[in-house]
Parts: structure tokens; sequence; C-alpha cells
């Protein structure tokens, strides 16, 4: 987590209070800040957070083209928040929101089903877990991030 944070505050050409020379030691229970081995600098939890945020704001609206038929647009939105909505040539498949992020991908719920109903968003493609599976996953458009 910690050296996400660090390539996210590099990407961003942030320079925190040492951050980008040290290395993450651990972090105390109930504590505020994070220790690194440079000097013992602390960067507050709340600057990670704003970061990482930041970072992955850049990920808002994902563009592509079926895998198996090219006429075929698949886009994703993030309409606020968590919030998320899948559309086929313009039109809206399924509402939904946030499961997991990592500067991998974004996976995402159908919120409108109580069956496992996921999607991931990478940065060059979209992916849909096969019926009735948690773990095989389907390419289904080739496409990137756009802002």
């Amino acid at each position: 987590m910690f050296r996400s944070f660090v390539s996210a505050v590099a990407a961003l050409g942030i320079c925190a209070s040492g951050l980008l020379a040290g290395e993450y030691t651990g972090q105390a229970v109930g504590t505020d800040t994070l220790t690194t081995t440079a000097g013992g600098d602390k960067a507050p939890k709340g600057l990670e957070r704003t970061v990482l945020a930041a970072a992955l704001a850049q990920r808002s609206y994902w563009l592509g083209r079926d895998v198996g038929n090219s006429r075929i647009v698949w886009t994703c939105m993030n309409t606020s928040g968590d919030n998320w909505i899948l559309k086929k040539n313009g039109k809206d498949v399924l509402k939904y929101q946030t499961i997991d992020s990592n500067a991998d991908y974004i996976e995402l719920q159908a919120t409108a089903i109580k069956t496992f109903e996921r999607v991931r968003l990478y940065k060059d493609k979209l992916q849909m877990n096969k019926q009735g599976s948690r773990f095989n996953w389907m390419d289904i458009a080739k496409g990137s991030w756009r802002n």
C-alpha cells in the first residue's frame, strides 16, 4: 500500500516531509501518522488517502470496443463517489458500485443484482466474471481510461 502511495505522490509531483526518501516501517495502532525510515519523518494518514484519491480520480471514464465485434462500444462512467454506470452502445447495462480498487484495476459489483455480478476496469481492457464463477474472468472489451 505504501509503495503505491509513494508512486502516486511521485506521479503527482508532490513531496511530503521526506516521504519519497524513506521506506514504510509500520504504523502503531491508534496513531494518526505513518512512519518512514528517513529520519523518522511522519505523514498524516489523511494525506495518504488524499493523494491516493487524487491518483484514482484520474480513472473516472473508461471507453473501449468489444473484443468480438468492433461496432459495439462499451463505456463505464463514475457518476459519483463509488457509483458507476456501464453502457453498451450508449444504453445503460447496469449500475455498479466500487468493491475494490488498486493500481491495476477497479472492481465493480452490480447494485441491482444480489448474485456475484462483477466488472473489472483495467487500463487496457474491461472484464466480466463468467456467469456463476467468482474466479474466472472474460475479456469483454479493449480500451482505455479517458479524461
